[in-house]
Order: C-alpha cells, then sequence, then structure tokens
C-alpha cells in the first residue's frame, strides 16, 4: 500500500524558466565572447551531470563551479570560474512553482504523506520551497543527504528516514535517470511528468505511470 508520495523539485514542482541560459549569456558577455550560448549550456549541463554521477560527493555550488572551469577549457574560452560561477548560483533560490502544482499537493496531501528529495544544495531548495509556498516536508536534498541521484544510496536514505519500505513509496520527477531509473534500482515505483512529451529512452523502466503535466497525477493516484 502506498502511504507516502516523494517529489523531485527542479522541472517537477518548479519551474526553472530561463535562469540557466540567462546566467550563461551574461557570463559569456561578461568574457566578451560572442559564442552561441546554447552549445556552451549544453556542455556545461553535460559536465553537471557526469560530476553529479560521479560517486563522489561535491555541494552543487562547488559542481557548478567546476563545470563552468570544464566548459571554459572546452570551448577555449580565458575565463574566472570562481568569480563567473555568480551568475548562476544567484538564479537559485529565485524560482517559480509551476501553477498547478500547489492545488494538486494540497489534494494529495489528504490521503498520503508528502516529502522532497532533490538534487540540489539545501539553502537554495528551501528558499524555493518557501518563498512559492510549498509548505511540504520532510525535505531532502543532496546536500543534506551528501549524495546526488540516481545512486541508490539517495533513495536508500530517503526511505531509512521516513521508516518505509520500497512498496509503500511512490517517487515523483521528470527525469528519466534520475527520477525513474534511479528509485527503480531499490524497488521504488516512479511517476515520470514528462512535460516536453520525451520518448521514454531503452535504457529506462517502464515507470508506475507518464503524466503529460501535474494534474494528471491526481488521475493516477487513484490506482496507488
Amino acid at each position: 500500500m502506498i502511504t507516502t508520495i516523494v517529489f523531485d523539485c527542479y522541472g517537477t514542482l518548479i519551474d526553472t524558466g530561463k535562469g540557466s541560459m540567462t546566467a550563461v549569456e551574461q557570463i559569456l558577455g561578461s568574457r566578451q565572447s560572442d559564442m552561441d550560448p546554447k552549445p556552451f549550456y549544453e556542455t556545461w549541463k553535460r559536465n553537471h551531470h557526469e560530476l553529479c554521477r560521479s560517486g563522489i560527493f561535491q555541494a552543487e555550488s562547488d559542481i557548478f563551479r567546476i563545470g563552468l572551469a570544464q566548459t571554459y577549457e572546452a570551448f577555449n574560452i580565458q575565463g574566472d570560474p570562481e568569480l563567473d560561477v555568480r551568475y548562476m548560483l544567484n538564479t537559485l533560490g529565485k524560482r517559480a512553482v509551476f501553477p498547478e502544482v500547489p492545488a494538486v499537493l494540497a489534494e494529495l496531501s489528504t490521503r498520503f504523506r508528502l516529502a522532497v528529495g532533490s538534487n540540489s544544495d539545501h539553502e537554495p531548495l528551501l528558499a524555493d520551497l518557501s518563498r512559492n509556498g510549498l509548505d511540504i516536508g520532510p525535505i531532502f536534498s543532496s546536500e543534506s543527504l551528501r549524495v546526488y541521484k540516481p545512486s541508490v544510496e539517495f533513495f536508500a536514505k530517503i526511505l531509512e528516514s521516513l521508516d518505509c519500505r520500497p512498496s509503500e513509496v511512490v517517487y515523483v520527477g521528470d527525469a528519466q535517470i534520475e527520477d525513474v531509473k534511479g528509485p527503480s534500482a531499490l524497488g521504488i515505483r516512479s511517476v515520470w511528468i514528462n512535460r516536453k512529451n520525451d520518448k521514454r529512452l531503452h535504457s529506462i523502466p517502464e515507470p508506475l505511470s507518464e503524466c503529460s503535466d501535474f494534474k494528471e497525477l491526481l488521475r493516477t493516484s487513484l490506482d496507488f
């Protein structure tokens, strides 16, 4: 029996919007570079994911900085990662909730215990949830757990803290590897919030449900 729903935050509850791309544009502008920001952003994002999945824990603020240094090197741009990473860090804790999320969470909270488990440093995660009026608890960040999704350890620590068995929890998120494949390795069922209508990768197990928006979770929850 499902008793608890754990939510990813960014891309699931909170819209990241264009904050990251704006930060990249500011970074390139500060270095007088006329490079197209899209490949720079995509490379930085890929470096970020690889660092998170390396198995060596570092705060996400440090991963942003290290990944930026790697991206500068990849494109032969002379920059100061220690200084320039501020443009990205300044976007954190200032993002907006998807409009439909509060009402859906209010409905689900009458039937399930709700929690958040997200790849993020703890302070900006709390800031984003608080400023958007999302009163969900407990809240688990990669910083508080000292491990990143999709590591099994991330989900195991959440289960231990919640005193739940895998069969009692559903994980809800928008990322195929972090939010579907990750929890499935521990026997936790998942709901994939697929707002971009992406195709499921061959290596990703079938989720309990696939939702095109957060509202569909209410219909899916009836089958939990």
